[in-house]
Formats: structure tokens, C-alpha cells, sequence
């Protein structure tokens, strides 16, 4: 049990976390250079966190689908503003939740419009 390879160690939970951060940052910096692999692998790692936060919101699969894809399109445009890398998460899903935000209230107004003219969506 107590047996360890000679110059092997278990790395700790610092070592690992440091690690990641830093992988996190150089992530960040080289999307924002505009290398598209780098930005499509920040896709795979926050894509599900900004379409829950979407859905929460817009309580609706296509509408959140649409925000989540405007936040990509303007994280793409933006990310060399993003002043801190290891931030990005957050960045990202405050992005998507202010795109689900846009969309809700151009839903409301679209629905507003309708009704005052007389045009009501089947299922309304």
C-alpha cells in the first residue's frame, strides 16, 4: 500500500488546480488570437453550462438554442476583451444569459404586436 515508485509522487490537489489554470489561461489567450481550435474546444467545455442558464430563462429549448448561438457568435468578436482568462466561464455564461434576456423581450414585444393587430399565434 504504502509502496511508491522510486521519483514518482502523487501530484496534490495544488499542483493540479495550477495546472488547470494555466491550461485555462493559454485556452483563452490563443481563441482570442482568433486560433479556432482553441476557441472550438472553449465551445465543448462551456456549451452546456450557457444552454442551461439559456433554458432557465428563456424556459424554451429553440429560443435558448438561438441565444446560446448569438452568445457564441459575440464571444467570438469579443474575446480579446475579456481581461481576465481564468474569468471566462463566467464571461461566456453571462453573455448567453444576456442574449436569453434579448430574446425573451423580443418575444414579449413580438407577442404584444400580434395581439394588438389582431395576429395570435395558434397555440397562444
Amino acid at each position: 500500500m504504502g509502496h511508491q515508485r522510486p521519483g514518482w509522487h502523487l501530484p496534490s490537489m495544488t499542483d493540479i488546480l495550477a495546472r488547470e489554470l494555466a491550461a485555462t489561461e493559454a485556452l483563452v489567450r490563443s481563441a482570442a488570437t482568433g486560433d479556432e481550435v482553441a476557441f472550438a474546444r472553449l465551445v465543448a467545455e462551456h456549451h452546456a453550462s450557457m444552454a442551461r442558464v439559456a433554458f432557465v430563462i428563456c424556459g424554451d429549448a429553440e429560443a435558448s438554442r438561438d441565444a446560446v448561438q448569438s452568445a457564441w457568435a459575440i464571444a467570438w468578436r469579443r474575446i480579446r476583451s475579456l481581461r481576465d482568462p481564468l474569468q471566462v466561464r463566467a464571461w461566456l455564461v453571462a453573455i448567453a444569459a444576456n442574449e436569453a434576456r434579448q430574446a425573451m423581450r423580443r418575444r414579449r414585444r413580438e407577442r404584444g404586436i400580434g395581439r394588438k393587430y389582431g395576429q395570435v399565434r395558434a397555440g397562444e
